[in-house]
């Protein structure tokens, strides 16, 4: 996309910042006010997915949660639709495991237990998540934890595809064709910190198809012993492995795995 020619109504749009397999995002200001925000652009075909995305927007735009990156309006543009939402600048849980490989279980529950925080209040609203990620935990530049690209698959219209969950955190349920449910948001975020106290993710593979191929068979070894390994034992280890039960049924709720979390051990900076 030629960036010089990119406009939005109210906004002044100042540098792309990522960029997904269907999605960029820009730096933005609100025009009148110069307030920082981030701008998402998604692909939207049709009128039909347009209006739907509208009628979805009602219900994301009400959702507000201090772990949660807010979205504050959706604007249908030329390109489709653009999401206007919290900037959080300050890097993702992502680039941060790339940098330093893993991390102390102290810091991860910092990072992590607000996340299931946010989830669980989401999951109260009917909103599913279905991508949780270690790329959409994003952070601000004071370090606050906030979950990013909440009920996009919703706006688009695709929340009963499974093909947008990351591959290394994926639900062996919706690897096998199901559909994302609550429990599934709470098995993607233990994958997720599972990865963050190994350095390892839940379902490695050479490629998307090899995770998806592992997750579908649901075999992810002993989890205790994947976290002995990486030092990390005791009550930490317990509640990774509680979210990781394969059967959906017998994991806790987002709201009981970020407890079980935060009171695990001590937090840390």
């Amino acid at each position: 996309m030629d960036e010089s020619t990119w406009r939005l109504a109210g906004y002044v749009i100042e540098e792309a910042i990522g960029a997904g397999a269907d999605a960029r995002v820009w730096r933005a200001r609100v025009r009148r006010s110069g307030d920082p925000v981030a701008v998402k652009l998604l692909p939207v075909h049709g009128r039909e997915q347009l209006d739907a995305a509208r009628a979805e927007a009602a219900l994301l735009t009400g959702l507000d949660h201090p772990h949660l990156v807010h979205l504050h309006e959706v604007v249908p543009c030329a390109r489709g639709l653009a999401l206007v939402l919290d900037l959080a600048d300050g890097g993702t849980l992502a680039e941060l495991l790339r940098a330093r490989g893993r991390l102390a279980p102290g810091e991860v529950i910092t990072a992590i237990a607000p996340i299931g925080a946010a989830l669980a209040y989401a999951h109260t609203a009917g909103v599913v998540h279905g991508d949780v990620s270690a790329a959409n935990i994003l952070f601000t530049r004071a370090g606050l934890p906030l979950l990013a690209d909440l009920g996009v698959a919703r706006l688009t219209g695709d929340d009963t595809s499974p093909a947008r969950s990351t591959p290394a955190y994926v639900d062996p349920a919706v690897a096998a064709g199901g559909v994302p449910s609550p429990a599934s948001d709470v098995f993607m975020l233990a994958a997720v910190t599972l990865h963050a106290l190994t350095g390892q993710p839940a379902w490695p593979g050479e490629s998307a198809a090899a995770a998806y191929a592992a997750a579908a068979r649901g075999d992810l070894g002993d989890v205790t012993a994947r976290l002995d390994v990486a030092g990390v034992s005791g009550a930490v280890a317990d509640v990774v492995a509680r979210g990781l039960v394969i059967d959906p049924a017998g994991r806790p709720t987002a709201a009981e795995f970020a407890l079980d979390l935060r009171h695990a051990a001590e937090p840390v900076a």
